[in-house]
């Protein structure tokens, strides 16, 4: 009987105790998780905090504290912006864009 060593991939996103204040507002507070590969969905009330933990995963915003990673990588980095994808909710168009230039961009 022959064992193979499986090498453990880091997950699609980690949150390591972050938070994010905007002034002296808590946008969020302490959050830890992960994220495999998988379906996951966000659900939350208005003000939970769903927009801010997509931005800081998205590389949008920087943590007050903690720390984001998208497959071991710093979320601001570009090499993790290089494993993520991002549509924004806001369907406008640049006018002095082309929409391939829109889409490389967004890409």
């Amino acid at each position: 009987m022959t064992t193979t060593k499986q090498v453990e991939s880091p997950p699609l996103c980690r949150f390591e105790s972050v938070c994010k204040w905007y002034g002296p507002v808590i946008g969020l507070n302490d959050v830890t998780l992960r994220i495999e590969p998988g379906i996951t969905g966000l659900v939350g009330h208005n003000g939970a905090g769903k927009s801010t933990l997509i931005k800081l995963l998205t590389g949008q915003l920087r943590p007050s504290l903690g720390r984001v990673e998208i497959r071991g990588h710093r979320a601001w980095s570009s090499s993790a912006k290089r494993r993520i994808g991002y549509c924004p909710d806001v369907d406008a168009m640049y006018e002095e864009m082309s929409g391939r230039a829109f889409v490389r961009t967004m890409a």
